[in-house]
């Protein structure tokens, strides 16, 4: 994006919403650490980790992962890692539209 497009915000702009922001988070965390059950989780690591930590404050839950552009791949790699290495439930909104149609066919 150049300095020509309407949303183009200067690195010296930026810099300093990126450090107002980390300014108030470090005064929001300790507030949502007191009254919520937030959990701080370091992204500064491997994807490993980080879904170690992650799967540390979580039961294991359904999950849908959106394939992007070009990312079938990497989604199916994703996918794959999380249910069998967390315990992960792939919701395969596909399959189950598939599967649904199949039995209003069936029912006629």
């Amino acid at each position: 994006m150049g300095e020509k497009n309407p949303n183009y915000v200067s690195s010296a702009i930026l810099s300093r919403k990126i450090a107002d922001f980390n300014d108030s988070a470090k005064l929001l965390v300790p507030f949502l650490k007191k009254k919520t059950n937030c959990a701080e989780i370091s992204t500064e690591c491997s994807f490993a980790k980080t879904m170690e930590d992650v799967n540390k404050c979580f039961e294991p839950c359904c999950i849908h992962i959106r394939p992007g552009a070009n990312s079938n791949n990497l989604r199916k790699e994703i996918t794959e890692k999380l249910t069998t290495n967390h315990g992960f439930i792939n919701l395969d909104i596909n399959a189950l539209i598939r599967d649904e149609n199949e039995r209003k066919t069936a029912i006629g």
